[in-house]
């Protein structure tokens, strides 16, 4: 059997323009998750942390001071919970 590409959508496609919106605004998101050294805060697609924190309310204000309005925030809880806070709703 021969391989045969698949056709691409026109660069002007709407679904197109959309899905690689919303995967351009996922690399702004924040992940503040717990290590054995505390809390870090971490911007999604870098592999270096941008702070380390004693506790997970002062990661999250980190986090929040430093997220632009197009980004959320994804929280890794202690026990494996995983919370998005939708930046563009907090005050």
């Amino acid at each position: 059997m021969q391989r045969r590409p698949l056709p691409r959508p026109p660069k002007d496609n709407q679904q197109v323009k959309e899905y690689t919106g919303a995967v351009q605004r996922g690399f702004n998101d924040y992940y503040v998750s717990y290590t054995d050294k505390g809390w870090q805060v971490r911007k999604a697609n870098s592999s270096k942390n941008s702070g380390d924190f004693s506790t997970e309310a002062e990661a999250i204000t980190y986090a929040r001071q430093s997220v632009d309005s197009e980004a959320d925030i994804i929280i890794h809880g202690k026990d494996g919970s995983v919370t998005l806070v939708d930046i563009k709703t907090v005050p």
